[in-house]
């Protein structure tokens, strides 16, 4: 589906997703710990599954790994 988007350029949903995550990390930096933080928040329990991650190095690679398959979910179709 095609949406609008600045200057009346066409775009899909998930080039709309793209562009939204890319100004929101000009602004705001890496989303990492406001991401955990709100799945914290939700979930306290799924903190403790976490406690070896002391330099937030196995957080930080499941951002990526999302990231990374929602790129290549986009790319292909």
């Amino acid at each position: 589906m095609l949406i609008f988007g600045r200057r009346d350029e066409h775009m899909t949903y998930a080039a709309l997703v793209v562009r939204t995550l890319e100004a929101a990390a000009d602004r705001h930096g890496d989303p990492t710990e406001a991401i955990y933080a709100e799945l914290f928040a939700a979930y306290p329990e799924l903190e403790a599954l976490f406690w070896l991650d002391r330099d937030n190095g196995v957080r930080a690679s499941m951002v990526q790994q999302a990231w990374d398959a929602f790129s290549i979910t986009r790319a292909s179709g």
